[in-house]
């Protein structure tokens, strides 16, 4: 009997951490959403507002679009279903100046 009430134990254990995961993953998803939203829109801000002031003070700037960003956003795209927003990919303008 005591061998049988210490399964029970186990298994309830491992039940409450498997019903802990999914809120877990959700909100890890989300929180990386998030982040990714702000980073998106630093890097807009950067190259919509920054890059052209910047260009008016020196004579060249070299802007490149990030492969990596619009990747990662790709993947994040079936993470809509949850109700989160990330930023779409950045416009960023290539110039070939010099």
């Amino acid at each position: 009997m005591i061998e049988y009430t210490q399964v029970k134990d186990e298994q309830k254990a491992r039940i409450g951490l498997l019903l802990l995961l999914p809120p877990v993953c959700l909100v890890l998803g989300c929180t990386y959403l998030v982040n990714d939203e702000k980073v998106s829109a630093i890097g807009r801000y950067v190259s919509a507002e920054l890059a052209p002031r910047l260009a008016a003070v020196t004579p060249r700037v070299r802007e490149s679009a990030d492969a990596r960003g619009r990747l990662r956003r790709a993947f994040a795209e079936p993470f809509h279903a949850f109700g989160s927003t990330p930023a779409g990919p950045a416009a960023v303008p290539t110039s070939s100046a010099g």
